[in-house]
């Protein structure tokens, strides 16, 4: 019985970060997408363009964070 409950709890918290890793997953593809295309222009990032991007995931990498260390 106690498995089952562990089993429970366990499946609880990767239904709680699924959203969140979903839009994680959504952002990173989409970065990896412009990264291709400043690749194909021969574009130099800035450190703005580089920090834009961090301000993107940061949100959603500090909420996964979040999550997984709540019981």
């Amino acid at each position: 019985m106690i498995q089952l409950a562990y089993l429970i709890q366990l499946l609880n918290g990767f239904l709680a970060l699924a959203p969140v890793g979903s839009a994680l997953f959504a952002q990173l593809s989409a970065d990896k997408t412009k990264f291709q295309q400043w690749a194909d222009s021969n574009y130099v990032p800035t450190d703005a363009d580089w920090q834009s991007l961090h301000d993107a995931i940061k949100p959603l990498s500090d909420a996964i964070d979040l999550r997984a260390t709540q019981p």
